[in-house]
């Protein structure tokens, strides 16, 4: 058996014809036929789609405020300048600032630390402009058993606020 040109399948005869008989017609549906490989363009198609939605979970990881993600990119021109309202110690300890999210709540602001949203104590608030112009946070992780869970040593609050 040979699969030729225009889709069929079928033996030579002697004239170089072929007798040729249909996928049908062999017990293949025309759409169980289908080739192993992607073709580029399904290929380019999923990658994107894949970029999309790395793009989206990424950085809302980095947005929780968790300890230690996102501190390399920002330590050396910002995070290791701050320092603390309330000691004037640094904020930072090699790992403890980052970029987080706020929002309002009544009267008071709130960050995300660890994943979850805690009251901004204002006398913690370092009154500079963030280079991302962003929110970001120093706090030891919630999980520390030398530290309150809610505990910060600075809030870096956004532009617009």
């Amino acid at each position: 058996m040979a699969a030729h040109d225009d889709g069929t399948i079928g033996h030579l005869d002697r004239a170089g014809e072929h007798a040729s008989q249909s996928p049908e017609r062999l017990g293949f549906a025309p759409s169980r036929i289908v080739s192993r490989w992607l073709a580029p363009t399904q290929i380019v198609g999923k990658l994107a789609v894949l970029g999309v939605v790395l793009s989206f979970s990424v950085p809302a990881a980095t947005q929780e405020g968790h300890h230690g993600y996102g501190h390399d990119k920002w330590h050396a021109e910002f995070y290791s300048k701050l320092m603390r309202p309330d000691t004037k110690t640094s904020c930072c300890n090699l790992a403890d600032c980052r970029p987080t999210e706020i929002r309002t709540s009544n009267d008071h602001y709130e960050v995300k630390k660890d994943g979850r949203w805690i009251r901004v104590p204002p006398d913690k608030i370092v009154k500079v402009v963030a280079p991302d112009g962003g929110a970001h946070i120093c706090a030891p992780p919630s999980e520390s058993t030398s530290w309150d869970p809610d505990y910060v040593f600075c809030i870096i609050m956004p532009m617009e606020t």
